[in-house]
């Protein structure tokens, strides 16, 4: 791809030389007809615009190679991300299991504690 840039705006500074050519003809052309002076002009002009043409189709290649790699590597970064969520989707299944199992565990635990300290005042009651 760099060699295709270094030809590239090998190519551009050969169009702006010539637009300068055009440009400093011009300059010498004071003693020619207008019309001859017109045509020199147009031409310049037309060399301008072929010029920017060929930046443009250039710059557009670019971008159509360019559009492919970008949606390889988003596509990449989509995949990589779905991994991850299904990964962290999993992990929080287990955890919010393991939190259940363990919140019942110790609602049993307290209940148990809860249940004979109820005995105890019964049979602190009882005897009075």
């Amino acid at each position: 791809m760099g060699m295709m840039e270094n030809i590239h705006l090998g190519e551009i500074s050969e169009a702006n030389g010539s637009r300068m050519s055009h440009h400093e003809a011009g300059k010498n052309l004071k003693n020619s007809s207008r019309i001859t002076q017109a045509s020199q002009f147009n031409t310049a002009g037309y060399s301008g615009i072929e010029a920017l043409k060929d930046d443009i189709m250039y710059f557009r290649s670019m971008l159509e190679q360019m559009v492919p790699q970008k949606t390889e590597k988003t596509d990449c970064y989509a995949l990589i991300l779905k991994s991850c969520d299904s990964t962290l989707g999993g992990n929080h299944h287990k955890m919010h299991k393991k939190y259940l199992d363990l919140l019942n565990k110790t609602q049993a635990h307290e209940a148990k504690l809860h249940l004979r300290v109820l005995e105890g005042e019964l049979a602190m009651l009882s005897k009075n």
